[in-house]
């Protein structure tokens, strides 16, 4: 399928550093196909099978205010359903599919992408952006009903004010982004804690080295200065997770690299980092990826190509 690229030029205002839009996706009937404007950036859209493939220089955030909707992505299908929020990268490639007798009322916010970069430097969080750039999949939370209609409320009443008074969309943007970033990343990232014992911080550490990852929970648990009753207690505390889940982390990360990095047969990576099963290999990646570890090589492969993202 071919694909258009948008450029921010063509998009974001260069006073307000935004631009927010409405749009009702509804599938076609009957080949009734039509694009309706009716306002400042509001616009009824109907489509048949699937929306245009398109990627942009320009970071785009997507908020489902009602209905449902298949969203390709990366060659990745999600469902999309009132109240999901999903942060596209410059350079994702996506489009919106039908659902037949479905549609979907949704807001596409355009800013760039140094824009959202700076909340994490505000916020003194920037290592946030690795794992935001890291992964096949762009982001993507689900808010209450309540919290989806606020945000929509907010946003819809800057649509109205960009053309007469973009200096008050720019304050009130930032406010409104500084809000979404907490409610999404802060509140649900790891947060380096100071409070986090130094014996606790140097075991995860060590257990990042190649021979400890692939000895596994034995070798974590042999390295630990405490019993591993008291090592899972700490860890839920401290970390919000068994040392099993943190140690499958690990060798799913370390896998990535190496499926980046080098031809190694997926089998061989899996069972050189303990994976007695090649099935629960398979479904930790996806889970932790979004996609199985084939897709995720030959996508990653394309990015360091410059084809995709940096």
């Amino acid at each position: 399928m071919k694909k258009i690229e948008l450029k921010k030029d063509d998009f974001i205002s260069p006073i307000t550093g935004v631009n927010i839009s409405f749009f009702n996706l509804q599938s076609a009937v009957n080949d009734n196909l039509f694009n309706l404007r009716i306002g400042e950036n509001i616009s009824f859209i109907s489509f048949e099978g699937s929306s245009v493939m398109h990627t942009h220089e320009f970071m785009e955030i997507i908020f489902i205010l009602s209905g449902e909707i298949e969203h390709i992505v990366n060659s990745e299908v999600q469902m999309l359903q009132t109240g999901a929020v999903i942060f596209i990268r410059p350079n994702d490639i996506h489009c919106f599919q039908k659902i037949e007798n479905k549609g979907a009322e949704i807001i596409s916010v355009s800013l760039k992408l140094e824009t959202f970069k700076s909340l994490g430097t505000y916020f003194e969080e920037p290592s946030i952006f690795k794992n935001f750039s890291r992964e096949v999949a762009p982001t993507f939370i689900n808010l209450s009903l309540e919290e989806i209609d606020n945000i929509g409320i907010s946003l819809l009443k800057l649509n109205s004010l960009q053309f007469s008074n973009p200096n008050l969309v720019k304050v009130k943007f930032k406010v409104i982004l500084a809000d979404l970033f907490v409610k999404c990343f802060l509140t649900k990232s790891q947060l380096n804690n100071k409070n986090i014992p130094e014996w606790l911080e140097s075991l995860c550490e060590k257990m990042k080295i190649e021979k400890n990852l692939q000895a596994g929970l034995k070798q974590f648990n042999k390295l630990a200065p405490c019993s591993q009753e008291h090592l899972c207690k700490v860890f839920k505390l401290y970390l919000n997770q068994t040392p099993t889940e943190f140690i499958n982390k690990l060798k799913i990360e370390h896998s990535a690299q190496q499926l980046i990095n080098s031809n190694a047969e997926i089998y061989a990576i899996a069972v050189d980092l303990g994976f007695k099963s090649l099935s629960r290999y398979y479904k930790l990646f996806k889970k932790q990826y979004g996609v199985p570890p084939a897709q995720y090589r030959k996508i990653m492969k394309k990015r360091k190509e410059g084809l995709i993202f940096h």
